[in-house]
């Protein structure tokens, strides 16, 4: 499973990353810093999404040339769905940014908070839906419902929620399709004391 979050080590590391910038704020200042950080790093992680998408990359650094054409049809990239505190995002897209940078693909992530949220977004249903997706390749939603035998408006619910939470993508034809080889789901158990 890894190793376990070490929060008072993350903390210091990255106060200490931005100490000479942060020392004489204020309190409300610092908050507004890291907030400020938060929204530059969202932003350059939007692009990597946007770049996976259309295979163009609009963020303030370059991803490197042998990264070209989108990562879907490049057909290298897994979706990690886990559940992980909310604080561990931030680590998240910073390893996704460096692993861009680097010219490595940046698996997909996306966290929840608990296991009971992540099972109701992620259905049985849902899963299905997505591996029948996998299987059949693009199609419209209504060639999906067929697919999947289901009726056409829960598939049409379920897609949309899908695609809300990035395991779906939708081209300009209106065509489905699931950009991933793999999706892993991680739900890690209680540590002992």
């Amino acid at each position: 499973m890894g190793e376990p979050i070490k929060a008072v080590d993350m903390v210091r590391s990255i106060r200490e990353a931005h100490y000479a910038e942060i020392k004489d704020l204020s309190p409300e200042e610092k908050i507004r810093f890291f907030r400020e950080k938060a929204r530059a790093l969202h932003s350059e992680l939007e692009n990597l999404r946007s770049f996976r998408r259309t295979g163009s990359y609009s963020g303030a650094s370059t991803i490197p040339s042998q990264a070209h054409g989108t990562l879907a049809a490049r057909g290298i990239m897994k979706a990690i769905i886990e559940v992980a505190r909310r604080d561990s995002v931030f680590q998240s897209a910073a390893r996704q940014v460096a692993d861009a940078r680097k010219g490595r693909t940046p698996d997909f992530r996306l966290s929840f908070e608990s296991a009971r949220s992540l099972f109701a977004e992620l259905t049985p249903a849902r899963l299905d839906l997505l591996d029948t997706l996998r299987r059949v390749g693009p199609c419209s939603i209504y060639a999906l419902a067929k697919a999947a035998e289901r009726n056409y408006s829960n598939v049409h619910t379920d897609v949309s929620r899908l695609e809300e939470l990035g395991l779906i993508e939708r081209s300009e034809e209106g065509a489905v399709s699931v950009p991933f080889d793999s999706v892993e789901i991680l739900v890690p158990l209680a540590q002992l004391a």
